[in-house]
């Protein structure tokens, strides 16, 4: 097969970086001589393309939301330890947007709660290779319709799986966890029931990675409705370079930010429980969820210890769903909240998941003013449905 356009950039960017290695001047001459074959070798691999004898798609398919899901159960399904942390990478992946070596080393004290949702602090990436741009949150938010991708449960059923060590400071410890959540997508997509649901969409198993997760989250938050976030949103989310705009007229919101999580989260755009709050305790003690959290995550940091109060809160409110789902030999059933039915039961009477209301002891944070209103109209329907009621009776 014929190299691509890409491979062919690759190669004279390869070239060039060879001159400036050896501290060797590029003559005038050479690079146009150059930049024309470049341009003749584009146009045949155009006319190739267009005569049938390549791909007309450039790199690696976007993953779709469904089949996004369909992963995330298949993965839930599996009784082995490794298969909870390879879940957890690929639902933390893809709400961040991020590329796979920013997930890899997110590092466990760049890591926040704020308001109702998780916050993650990236220090450098590709575009800021020296780590000078502004440093913001991106924001995760719980999605416990689905609770198969819901981020917030996943991370708790990670921390329930993997004690913390003293002294680490990575959310994935390890030296090659690319490799690792590699072999294990790899076994993934042997099982029957994964090789029968790729047949049917016709998707090819190697085109499933990493890249793949991150340009499937951005292509849905960016096209899953006509009322998604902005674009500018999502580039910033996704960590693109915006060549002499960024930070100086486009720049960040966080607004704009807890928009594109709550989209990407997969919280439905179009209906009031888009607003959604996370699962939380609700008029519990403080003593209560403390000494809670010492037996249901040993060794936590203190600055997570609001993280894993809702990450706790989220395996007590999926406690039914979990156990219902997930095979009996999976190891989250060997942590103590799913071994003592006392610590579940006192745990559970705290723990509510509600829409924001005036009774709420938690503010919704990006939730757009179409959701606002699709709320507003809900009320409305639910009033009226009992004044009918009411005289229905009488």
């Amino acid at each position: 097969m014929r190299p691509g356009t890409s491979q062919y950039g690759t190669h004279r960017s390869g070239l060039f970086n060879l001159f400036r290695a050896y501290e060797l001047v590029i003559l005038r001459d050479f690079e146009k001589q150059l930049g024309g074959l470049y341009r003749g070798l584009k146009r045949k691999v155009a006319l190739n393309i267009a005569a049938g004898g390549g791909k007309i798609k450039v790199g690696k398919d976007p993953l779709a939301f469904s089949l996004f899901r369909f992963l995330g159960l298949s993965l839930l399904l599996q009784d082995f330890r490794d298969s909870v942390f390879a879940r957890t990478f690929m639902i933390i992946a893809w709400n961040l947007m991020a590329r796979s070596a920013n997930t890899f080393e997110i590092c466990i004290q760049h890591m926040e709660w704020q308001e109702d949702a998780l916050c993650i602090y990236f220090s450098q990436m590709k575009n800021d290779q020296f780590g000078e741009r502004p440093r913001d949150p991106r924001h995760i938010y719980a999605n416990p319709l689905c609770p198969e991708i819901c981020g917030i449960l996943a991370l708790g059923m990670y921390w329930s799986c993997y004690a913390f060590e003293e002294g680490e400071i990575k959310l994935f410890p390890g030296n090659n966890q690319y490799e690792r959540f590699r072999k294990i997508l790899s076994r993934l997509v042997l099982l029957e029931s994964v090789v029968e649901e790729l047949e049917r969409r016709s998707v090819d198993p190697e085109s499933l990675g990493t890249h793949s997760m991150r340009k499937g989250a951005s292509t849905f938050c960016a096209s899953g409705s006509t009322s998604c976030p902005s674009s500018a949103a999502v580039h910033l989310r996704a960590g693109w370079t915006l060549n002499g705009v960024q930070d100086t007229y486009i720049r960040y919101e966080s607004a704009g930010d807890m928009y594109v999580g709550r989209t990407v989260s997969g919280l439905p755009i179009d209906s009031p429980d888009f607003a959604i709050l996370p699962p939380y305790f609700k008029n519990a003690s403080p003593m209560l969820i403390q000494n809670a959290l010492k037996v249901v995550f040993p060794n936590l940091p203190t600055h997570l210890t609001r993280i894993g109060e809702f990450g706790m809160a989220s395996l007590v409110f999926h406690h039914d769903y979990l156990r219902k789902t997930l095979p009996a030999t999976h190891p989250l059933f060997c942590s103590i909240l799913f071994r003592s039915s006392k610590l579940y039961e006192e745990l559970k009477a705290y723990v509510v998941c509600e829409t924001p209301s005036s009774n709420s002891t938690m503010r919704a944070t990006g939730v757009p003013a179409h959701v606002s209103i699709l709320a507003k109209l809900q009320e409305m329907s639910d009033s009226w449905k009992k004044t009918l009621k009411r005289r229905m009776k009488t």
